[in-house]
């Protein structure tokens, strides 16, 4: 994620959760809204897979070599479900399932590339292991605004507020 274009939301810690009981919920399939990167993908792994074999000359090792950086890419080839709630956020990836409550929130950091929310107020080398990375897929501008104006309810700062109560633009096209 671009750190540099990142935009931050630090919440407070005991603030209420969603009050009209409402969930949202959205499907990202990078591979699927990409298919630029799809391409460069499969194309990388093909290359890899034909140097291992031609280093090897073993279809084991080569074979291995598609398994292992599919699994490896495994966010990116198969679908993740988010759902927000009153109560908190649950990410469904392929391989587990994440959830954090809302009050263990410090930290909502989003760019082009997705988001990250974060258990640790300041950003740190930890990361990695304290919170969740988002994937917003086509639901970009929707998620971002309902996870600031979750956050800004969990605030007694009313900059917070002010700010998840704007309408983030749809993410425009690079050219």
């Amino acid at each position: 994620m671009n750190t540099e274009a990142a935009k931050t939301t630090t919440p407070h810690d005991d603030a209420p959760a969603i009050a009209d009981g409402s969930s949202f919920s959205w499907v990202a399939h990078p591979a699927r809204e990409q298919p630029g990167r799809l391409m460069v993908a499969v194309i990388w792994i093909a290359a890899t897979m034909l140097v291992v074999f031609a280093t090897t000359n073993s279809v084991f090792w080569a074979a291995l070599t598609i398994v292992m950086l599919v699994f490896a890419l495994n966010r990116f080839f198969v679908p993740s479900a988010f759902e927000l709630d009153e109560q908190g956020i649950t990410a469904r990836y392929p391989l587990r399932t994440r959830r954090y409550e809302w009050r263990e929130i410090r930290r909502f950091a989003h760019d082009d590339d997705g988001g990250y929310l974060s258990t640790r107020a300041v950003p740190s080398h930890l990361d990695a292991h304290r919170g969740m990375h988002l994937l917003f897929g086509t639901c970009r501008a929707e998620a971002i605004n309902k996870i600031n104006r979750q956050l800004a309810r969990m605030s007694p700062s009313k900059e917070l507020a002010a700010r998840a109560s704007d309408e983030i633009a749809p993410r425009k096209e690079r050219t």
